[in-house]
């Protein structure tokens, strides 16, 4: 899933379900097992902190998140309290802190979502609280939208999914033997002065992990990451300290209290505006967008836009430099962390292409959002990628961009060869050059 672009610049709140229902029940299934004691030793952690979430319905805590990528500064922090719901999409949570979004107009939130379905904030400017139902339908107030933003940047997915480790606790059959990932426990660490046990899980070998590090106390987590380490490693990080079990928490404790002199603006919810039920097997989604009824991008066949903006050293770009060979743009920005894939993809397709035949090009979106020379670095130091360019508003509307990451590939004849809006796999870019 890739991130569509709205008015607010974010994704909205629709809600898609996920595959992985099987799964979760076999992984929780007793069979013959396969396992060494190494991942035995993991996985009871793993399942007893599963466990431990879904018992402990509600918590306080301040959360921290980091994006461990140069070029990518993504993140935030803030005190929180959360409440699990009957289902993922009913999950409720409130709080105060700060985003760090590149280009993100309002990076302050203090804010409460209410089982999925209403957000409350606070608008000092007319002393009132707001209410308004969680809805897709334009416009999306603000206060919504950040909610958003805020649980899916700083609430582990873990803790309110459906199965919390589902992925990592998935399991295939060999030989008639239920065989778990390779995992093991690789020692001891203290998080925020809490001690735990750092379990280590191998999703794909050479290409995703995940860490989580789970109290010896209470067996619930104080650290998770999940990493890409394809094309070098690129991590997300959720750390939680000063953790509380709320013993028997109410909506009432999750819900904004109405500060003295302030009015009350609530608007009730249409049945139309109802959010859409989650079947409670299946995981939270990561990502959440918006429909929207045609991709974005220039057509295939038209002669390619121009394209100007600055390169990372400061001077103009001049479209000229691109005349006679084809091309591949990447259009990315640092808000969407699937950028990165797509990035990727073309490094990928660069190696196996004469540079003097094509050029590689990243486009940054905005100049105060990109920093082109890092996101280069990023890459692992693929040689043909490149120029790095920081483009302006203009070529983003030439090009008709309506989501980030896209790809446009140009023949040497200049025109458009294939449009690939979000994800893109290095067969796909190669196959685009060939037929130019």
């Amino acid at each position: 899933m890739f991130s569509r672009i709205n008015a607010s610049g974010f994704t909205g709140m629709g809600l898609v379900m996920g595959a992985g229902a099987v799964a979760a029940l076999v992984s929780f299934m007793p069979a013959a097992r396969a396992d060494t004691p190494e991942q035995t030793a993991a996985r009871e952690l793993l399942i007893a902190s599963s466990k431990a979430i879904k018992a402990s319905t509600g918590l306080s805590y301040k959360a921290k998140r980091t994006t461990d990528i140069p070029g990518f500064v993504v993140g935030g922090e803030g005190e929180l309290t959360t409440m699990r719901g009957a289902t993922p999409a009913q999950f409720s949570f409130s709080g105060k802190g700060k985003l760090e979004v590149p280009g993100l107009p309002t990076p302050d939130f203090h804010f409460a979502m209410i089982e999925g379905a209403r957000v409350q904030w606070l608008d000092d400017a007319r002393k009132a609280l707001l209410e308004r139902p969680v809805s897709n339908n334009p416009p999306v107030p603000e206060g919504v939208t950040q909610a958003g933003r805020v649980q899916q940047l700083l609430i582990p997915p873990v803790m309110f999914d459906a199965e919390p480790f589902i992925d990592e606790l998935r399991q295939a059959e060999v030989d008639g033997k239920m065989t778990s990932m390779a995992m093991s426990v690789t020692g001891t660490e203290s998080i925020g002065g809490v001690e735990c046990d750092a379990v280590k899980v191998i999703i794909k070998e050479g290409h995703t992990e995940r860490r989580v590090w789970i109290a010896k106390s209470d067996k619930l987590p104080r650290k998770y990451e999940q990493a890409r380490v394809n094309k070098g490693r690129v991590a997300q990080v959720w750390e939680l300290s000063g953790l509380k079990v709320v013993d028997g928490m109410k909506l009432s404790d999750v819900e904004l209290k109405v500060p003295a002199g302030y009015a009350v603006d609530r608007q009730a919810a249409s049945p139309a505006a109802q959010p859409t039920p989650a079947n409670p097997a299946n995981p939270m989604p990561r990502v959440t967008t918006p429909p929207m009824s045609q991709p974005g991008g220039p057509q295939v066949g038209q002669l390619a836009p121009t394209l100007s903006g600055t390169l990372a050293g400061g001077e103009a770009f001049d479209m000229k430099a691109l005349e006679g060979k084809a091309a591949v743009l990447t259009f990315f920005s640092p808000m969407f962390p699937k950028s990165l894939d797509s990035l990727q993809a073309a490094a990928s397709a660069a190696d196996g292409v004469e540079a003097s035949k094509v050029n590689f090009v990243q486009i940054g979106s905005r100049a105060e959002m990109v920093k082109p020379e890092l996101m280069k670095q990023a890459l692992t130091g693929v040689a043909s990628l490149g120029p790095g360019v920081v483009a302006d508003s203009k070529a983003i509307e030439a090009y008709s961009l309506r989501a980030f990451p896209t790809t446009v590939v140009l023949g040497a004849d200049g025109k458009v060869a294939a449009v690939f809006e979000g994800a893109v796999t290095p067969e796909q870019i190669k196959e685009s050059l060939k037929a130019k």
